[in-house]
């Protein structure tokens, strides 16, 4: 993969700030929303645009633009004379988000077979094989970040912008779960590492029925084990599935 398309996969999953530089409101916006997305705006915290005009050391008038973005987004809720409340998740959030990936991932490995190139082949093969060490949080979050751009490139091999940036905003709605404490896969668990081979060998072989079942049961597979890890986590025991 170019170093340019890399970079455009990885603003997908950080920045949506405009290209040709960002305005004073993208740039809050990113702040405050990889805040959010990070848990250092807990679920549920009560903020106010002078705290996160602090935070940010950005002006009230970009930080204002910012939170209108992020409610339109549905990560900050307004609440009249008070503020801002940063959205909660509930194990329903989990479902659903599992549910959109069903429907987008399976889809563009179907439109991507066919159309993957040899370089995307060998990205992808270089991306499946990155595991990470559980005790260390940043290879935790390279992780996080290579298995979203591992299927973002499938996507983007699919021809669709809009299933691209949609997908995007899915896997890094995801994101946040795991700084909840959602357990990832565990990195000497060889059926997450395998499935994603067996979609590039799919992809490599042109066979788009493979490609879409195997993406079909990767997500399920993953729903699976995230609905099991959620029952052990305190703040989602009560919630209903």
């Amino acid at each position: 993969m170019s170093r340019a398309r890399r970079g455009m996969l990885a603003a997908m999953l950080s920045a949506p700030g405009k290209a040709g530089g960002a305005s004073l409101a993208d740039r809050a916006y990113d702040a405050i929303k990889k805040a959010i997305i990070q848990c250092r705006l807990r679920p549920g915290a009560r903020v106010s645009e002078a705290q996160l005009t602090e935070m940010t050391n950005h002006g009230k008038a970009a930080v204002r633009a910012a939170l209108q973005r992020l409610s339109h987004d549905g990560l900050v809720v307004a609440v009249p004379r008070q503020g801002y409340m940063i959205s909660t998740v509930t194990a329903q959030d989990v479902v659903d988000l599992f549910d959109v990936r069903l429907l987008l991932e399976p889809a563009a490995a179907r439109l991507a077979t066919g159309r993957v190139d040899q370089q995307q082949l060998r990205e992808l093969d270089r991306l499946c094989h990155i595991g990470y060490h559980p005790d260390d949080p940043d290879s935790v979050e390279r992780f996080q970040r290579v298995n979203s751009e591992f299927h973002l490139l499938i996507a983007e091999a699919a021809g669709n912008p809009r299933l691209t940036r949609f997908l995007a905003t899915v896997l890094e709605e995801m994101h946040r779960l795991y700084y909840l404490g959602l357990t990832l896969a565990s990195p000497d668990d060889p059926v997450h590492e395998q499935g994603h081979r067996d979609l590039v060998e799919a992809l490599a072989s042109d066979d788009a029925d493979r490609a879409e079942q195997v993406a079909r049961d990767g997500v399920v597979e993953a729903k699976r084990n995230s609905v099991d890890a959620l029952l052990t986590l305190p703040s989602m025991r009560s919630a209903e599935l």
